[in-house]
């Protein structure tokens, strides 16, 4: 059985197996994160607080605890394993060369030094930054941090909005450089959304980004839209604004 209790006031998801872990236990953990997510627009950080490590019922169970690491690694910031058993101490340094999350060991009697650990936030806030000196049917921008659905709904969306007020088509040159850190569950949901909502409506579209995970979804999405649309590494950014002009 799994207890998972939501620390609110920590953004922290603390997470006690006290026997082994079945199939429907990590089913239970992601949908609880997901749902918190959803409801707060943020990413818990998780507190593993075990003893005694109890292992996986079967082998479905440790394909789906697989697959929850496969889905949310990219997005939650920190886990705590907080235990004194020798195969969970040195988790944290094999995890840590396989997922995004960052990774730390705490002894079981340092619990709250865990949970204050995984608590301080892992990245600044995301920001929009515009891009001056292209033509007025640009909409040129650079993300940095982590990005939330707050920034879709209070700069992008809007942007979109008001530059199809004064052209049909748009082109669009985004760049996540090195200081880009990823998006919140829900600002991905409005990028989704934002995409199918206006697939006609850019001409071109310049990625700029070295970030491998986004050059892969670029090259996975990019036949969905009528416009073209091009890769260019951050060294590349010039080459990008003449191409988007053009």
């Amino acid at each position: 059985m799994l207890s998972i209790t939501i620390d609110d006031a920590h953004n922290a998801a603390i997470v006690s197996p006290d026997a082994r872990l079945s199939r429907e236990d990590v089913e239970k953990l992601s949908e609880r994160v997901n749902t918190y997510i959803n409801e707060h627009d943020a990413i818990p950080a998780i507190v593993i607080h075990a003893p005694k490590f109890p292992g996986w019922a079967d082998f479905g169970a440790l394909l789906q605890h697989i697959r929850f690491v496969r889905d949310h690694h990219r997005l939650i910031p920190k886990v705590a394993v907080v235990s004194d058993s020798r195969a969970l101490s040195v988790l944290p340094q094999l995890a840590n060369h396989f997922v995004a999350a960052q990774l730390r060991h705490f002894p079981e009697d340092r619990l709250e030094a865990a949970i204050a650990w995984a608590s301080d936030p892992a990245s600044p806030l995301g920001k929009i930054e515009w891009i001056d000196g292209l033509p007025n049917d640009v909409l040129a921008m650079s993300a940095t941090g982590t990005i939330t659905a707050r920034d879709y709904e209070e700069t992008i969306i809007p942007a979109v909005r008001e530059k199809l007020k004064e052209h049909d088509r748009l082109k669009l040159l985004f760049q996540l450089g090195a200081d880009f850190d990823g998006y919140t569950a829900a600002a991905a949901w409005d990028d989704a959304k934002l995409g199918v909502l206006h697939l006609t409506d850019f001409s071109r579209v310049a990625i700029v980004s070295d970030v491998t995970w986004i050059r892969h979804a670029t090259k996975l999405f990019a036949p969905l839209l009528r416009g073209q649309v091009h890769l260019f590494s951050n060294d590349e950014l010039d080459q990008a604004k003449q191409w988007v002009k053009a």
